[in-house]
């Protein structure tokens, strides 16, 4: 929360911010959805809405960057499978390497 507070610029001292997710499918532990929870977090914070045709993975470090996760490749294939054009992954992560 403290780098969407820091990137919209909005005190958020003294509030609470509750997050909740509906997932129609299989529950998967882990610091993924930092990059995506932050977005939706500015967005609420400014007013705005997000878009629906693209998703994103990738942590959130201290310094307010996004890093990299696990599982990009599978991460892909899932977003492709729900028919989404945009998939944004963290810096240095875009090529498979076997």
């Amino acid at each position: 929360m403290e780098a969407a507070a820091a990137f919209s610029q909005v005190n958020i001292t003294g509030n609470d911010i509750l997050i909740s997710f509906v997932i129609n499918g299989t529950v998967i532990g882990g610091p993924s959805a930092g990059a995506a929870t932050t977005i939706a977090t500015i967005a609420a914070l400014e007013g705005k809405t997000v878009r629906l045709d693209y998703v994103l993975t990738g942590t959130i470090e201290e310094d307010g960057s996004i890093g990299q996760v696990g599982g990009v490749f599978d991460k892909a294939v899932a977003a492709e499978k729900h028919n989404i054009t945009r998939f944004l992954v963290p810096y240095g992560q875009k090529t498979v390497v076997y």
